[in-house]
Order: C-alpha cells, then sequence, then structure tokens
C-alpha cells in the first residue's frame, strides 16, 4: 500500500523507519540489560560492604540462606527435609552471633549445595559448574576465604545457577504440558 501511495520514495522512508525501530529496539535491550547487570553488581557489592564493616554483618549470610533453601526447594520440593538438616539456620546464626564461624563447616554446606547444583542442572551446564566447583574449592585450600570476598562470589554463583535451572524446569514444564 506504501508503494501504491508513494512509490519508491515510499518504500524508501519506511524501510528507514523500519532500521531506526529495529535499531532503537536493539537500544533499549542493551539498556535494560546494562540496568539489570548494574543493579546486580550493586546488590552483591552491598553485601561485600556489609561483611567488610567492624564488626562484620554476618546476619547478611543468614537471608542469603533463607532465600538459596527456597530457591533449592523451588527445583524439587522433595529435599525439604535433607535441606532443613543441612543448612541449619539457627545452627548458622548461632555460629554468627558467637563469631565463631568454622570454615570447614562452610565447606562442607558449600559442596552440599554445589551437589544439589550438580544434580538439577542439565548436563549442557557441567563443565562450566565443575570450574566454579574448582575455584570455590581453591579458596578454601589456599586458606584465602576473606569472608566479604567469598561468600557474595559463592551465592552470586549459586543464585545464577539456580536461576538458569529454575528456567530451564518452566521451559520443560511447558513443553510437556503443550505435547
Amino acid at each position: 500500500k506504501i508503494k501504491q501511495i508513494d512509490g519508491e520514495n515510499g518504500m524508501k522512508y519506511f524501510n528507514e523507519v523500519k532500521l531506526q525501530i529495529n535499531n532503537y529496539k536493539t537500544h533499549i535491550e542493551k539498556l535494560y540489560t546494562n540496568i539489570e547487570d548494574n543493579l546486580h553488581d550493586a546488590y552483591w557489592n552491598n553485601i561485600r560492604i556489609e561483611l567488610s564493616k567492624e564488626p562484620p554483618n554476618n546476619k547478611v549470610i543468614l537471608d542469603l540462606l533463607i532465600e538459596l533453601k527456597e530457591m533449592l526447594l523451588s527445583c524439587n520440593r522433595n529435599i525439604k527435609e535433607d535441606i532443613d538438616q543441612k543448612i541449619d539456620i539457627e545452627f548458622i546464626r548461632d555460629m554468627i552471633s558467637h563469631n565463631v564461624i568454622d570454615n570447614k563447616y562452610i565447606y562442607q554446606m558449600c559442596m552440599y549445595i554445589i551437589r544439589y547444583i550438580e544434580e538439577f542442572q542439565s548436563p549442557s551446564h557441567d563443565e562450566e559448574t565443575r570450574k566454579w566447583k574448582e575455584s570455590v574449592m581453591d579458596k578454601f585450600k589456599t586458606g584465602s576465604i576473606n569472608n566479604e570476598e567469598f561468600f557474595p562470589f559463592f551465592f552470586r554463583g549459586i543464585f545464577e545457577k539456580i536461576q538458569i535451572i529454575l528456567y530451564e524446569i518452566d521451559i520443560f514444564k511447558y513443553l510437556t504440558k503443550n505435547n
């Protein structure tokens, strides 16, 4: 219809507008991605700041653990009893309040959480998770556990992996529902 109304000039103008709209969409998508990345970075920087205070605000770890437990349960409700035993919020709260955070306990809990990630994720993510797990283990082996650096690193990695798992679960449910 545009060609009928204004011929080649109309088509040229239409294609230019179409190109500008597509460029605008791409720009907006990048903007949203940058905003989301900045918000995530700010959140984890805030966690790092809280853990860097004197004395450290280790209670932020409890909030992260509570959120983590809910996310893991979203992957599989059948693990509730096991997860409540292994990630004992009250015990961890007592460790924090008495300032006796045990690196051995933290290591065991981290490995426990990672085992569930390895179990729940699709095999296509195994190699990436293996490398990330090795970097977590290296931090413990070298004795370079610095809470304000380690906990944001660990929880951010875990949350990102669980979000991917939950996304893939949603896709699977959608596909099986529609077949």
